[in-house]
């Protein structure tokens, strides 16, 4: 028992270190971070944005670009043929 009172008086500085270190850390992860992690994210977003709308002119432009396929040419039908004989 009289091992267990200097124990304990040592152990009480201790834990108010570490309470106090986990509270600065909150602090620092949840308060000035985050509004530039926000920001950051909201610059992020609206480049990517950007990217997109870039991209869809692209592939608008490539269309216009394409030529049309070829028409297929159909073999006439027995009617046809016959209709062309008389």
């Amino acid at each position: 028992m009289a091992l267990m009172i200097p124990l304990v008086a040592m152990f009480i500085p201790i834990v108010a270190i570490l309470v106090k270190h986990q509270q600065r850390m909150t602090e620092i992860v949840h308060g000035s971070g985050g509004v530039e992690n926000r920001a950051e994210v909201a610059q992020l977003r609206q480049e990517v944005y950007e990217l997109k709308q870039m991209l869809h002119q692209q592939m608008i432009a490539m269309d216009s670009l394409m030529v049309p396929p070829a028409p297929v040419r159909r073999e006439p039908t027995l009617e046809e043929r016959l209709e062309q004989t008389r």
